[in-house]
């Protein structure tokens, strides 16, 4: 936040630029005052990278599809847990998403980080990974972990 400020108030001469990720937006929802107006202060110019997300699961669980997901989901309202690598990173949003859109009740667990969250679904401590596809697709190919959406 503290760079974020610093270019948002420098002079509007085409000199300074911010490379941003995630959390420029996610701040705005998970912090109640900025020192800077995400909206106004700032004009998008360019996309330098997508870092899509591998929906995995933990084999054991008989959910092969995001359909059959949802269906155990509903089936076990708040006993199925989804690992993120924090409690306010995209994974995170992503996750709240899921649960808004499908109507179901799954229950976040944050980890202070991506490797810490797939290893954690990896043990059976949580039953969704939500996690980079760099990190989890080594997992699913050694079924260690079973993809189902991207």
């Amino acid at each position: 936040m503290i760079g974020v400020d610093i270019v948002a108030r420098a002079p509007a001469d085409g000199h300074t630029v911010l490379l941003m990720g995630p959390s420029f937006t996610i701040n705005l929802f998970a912090r109640s005052k900025l020192p800077y107006d995400t909206v106004q202060d700032f004009t998008g110019i360019a996309r330098l990278a997508a870092n899509p997300l591998l929906f995995s699961v933990h084999p054991s669980l008989p959910a092969k599809t995001p359909r059959e997901l949802i269906a155990l989901a509903r089936a076990k309202p708040g006993e199925l847990t989804y690992g993120t690598a924090s409690p306010t990173g995209f994974q995170r949003l992503a996750g709240e998403k899921l649960r808004a859109a499908a109507n179901i009740d799954i229950v976040n667990v944050p980890y202070s980080g991506g490797g810490p969250a797939t290893v954690a679904v990896m043990g059976g401590h949580t039953s969704i990974l939500l996690g980079n596809v760099s990190e989890a697709a080594p997992f699913v190919a050694m079924a260690r972990l079973r993809g189902i959406a991207v």
